[in-house]
């Protein structure tokens, strides 16, 4: 299903159908609704609307990653709430934040 467009359908008061240009994610992506990884556009934009109504597993989805290897995050967006966690949960991670583009040689040197 890669590269055409999904209707998706968001519930709630007002919902609209919206077209989205979609392909499927170069990588994995780990979902915080059921912690299983997303090959497919469809799979992942599913799991991004049940994520909506639903608990974040972030713990589990980051003990999941370092479980498959993954050793290097970056949080993107203001603040460092999330790689607090990360530290708290995945000590040997090397952490990242992108919060401005300031903060865009950390991240560089990171990667």
């Amino acid at each position: 299903m890669s590269g055409g467009p999904v209707a998706f359908v968001f519930p709630g008061k007002g919902s609209q159908k919206v077209a989205l240009p979609v392909q499927d994610p170069s990588i994995s992506i780990v979902a915080n609704v059921d912690v299983e990884p997303k090959r497919a556009a469809r799979e992942a934009f599913e799991a991004l609307i049940a994520q909506v109504s639903a608990a974040v597993r972030w713990e589990a989805v980051v003990r999941r990653l370092a479980s498959e290897g993954v050793t290097t995050y970056v949080e993107v967006g203001p603040g460092t709430v999330l790689s607090g966690l990360i530290r708290k949960i995945h000590r040997d991670a090397s952490i990242a934040s992108f919060g401005a583009p300031d903060d865009l040689a950390a991240v560089e040197a990171l990667l």
